[in-house]
């Protein structure tokens, strides 16, 4: 019975297969190597792999921790600090400046990381699905958008809590005198981020979801739904509350 129910599983979805090609219509069904899926029915969606693009957040932190934890506390290594504090520009201004630089190498670095991800994905799947529509449900209707404009404005929200990480760092480095203690931290809360989600899936650790730390990768919740709502079980959270206390802490240790 289980032979011939897989046999007639397979001749149907080879013929289905098969009609959509007539029809051309094209699916976002993804298919590991290991599924040993004829390629007849294999197809891979050039979006699928670009949208690894939000999880660039985790890079960018771990990338800005080590080349620009030092942003302050090198300027005390150094003995510049004492130019800059006697330099008729008010303190805020210059921190502002820093800041502000620290957001720009943070946009710089993720955007450069979409677009290599762009050409690889395109080379390897094909660069006509980039340029197609993006359908989406909006105001209780399915539209369709530019799929790069949709992709800036969700990674733009994504970098929110990315930002909240700049001001931990800046924070850090401004209280502190050690370039090395600096880059240590900052690095180390880049690299714990990665697996403060699997720390989430447990009720022991409900409360860390009133911190910024567990949104540091907001790409997880739009790239691993079935992980974010299996974390509600645990927890009530959203989008939207990762932004508000990301905002929040940054507004804080900034001032």
């Amino acid at each position: 019975t289980y032979r011939f129910i897989a046999k007639r599983l397979k001749q149907y979805s080879t013929s289905t297969t098969r009609n959509l090609k007539k029809e051309n219509i094209q699916n976002s069904i993804h298919y590991n190597d290991s599924d040993k899926v004829y390629e007849d029915i294999r197809y891979q969606n050039t979006k699928l792999k670009v949208d690894y693009v939000y999880h660039l957040s985790i890079v960018v932190m771990l990338l800005i921790s080590i080349t620009s934890s030092g942003i302050i506390s090198n300027e005390h290594s150094k003995g510049t600090i004492k130019n800059i504090v006697t330099a008729p520009v008010k303190r805020s201004k210059i921190l502002l400046s820093k800041f502000i630089y620290l957001i720009l190498d943070m946009y710089i670095m993720w955007f450069i990381g979409l677009i290599i991800i762009s050409v690889i994905a395109g080379l390897k799947y094909g660069f006509s699905d980039l340029f197609e529509p993006l359908l989406v449900y909006r105001g209780g209707k399915v539209i369709e958008v530019n799929y790069y404009l949709y992709l800036i404005k969700e990674i733009f929200i994504s970098s929110i809590p990315v930002v909240c990480f700049l001001s931990i760092l800046f924070f850090i480095s401004t209280i502190s005198l050690s370039t090395s203690l600096s880059v240590g931290i900052s690095t180390f809360i880049s690299v714990i981020s990665l697996f403060i989600w699997l720390i989430n899936l447990s009720s022991i650790f409900k409360y860390i979801v009133y911190t910024p730390f567990i949104y540091f990768d907001l790409g997880f919740i739009k790239t691993n739904s079935n992980w974010y709502i299996n974390s509600l079980l645990h927890v009530s959270y959203n989008e939207f509350t990762g932004i508000i206390i990301s905002v929040i802490v940054m507004l804080v240790l900034y001032i």
